[in-house]
């Protein structure tokens, strides 16, 4: 959706009050352990 951009997500990020992230299609997150791994192909971006 054209809409949905990282700028958008950076709003939608900071409303929530806490970390967050952004993906698109291309990616895949995955936590074990606690720890987050991501893999992509595509774009992503976390928001503390």
């Amino acid at each position: 959706m054209p809409e949905n951009t990282f700028e958008h997500a950076a709003r939608w990020a900071a409303a929530l009050g806490r970390p967050a992230y952004a993906i698109d299609d291309q990616t895949a997150i995955g936590v074990a352990d606690g720890a987050v791994n991501v893999v992509s192909e595509g774009r992503w971006k976390f928001f503390p």
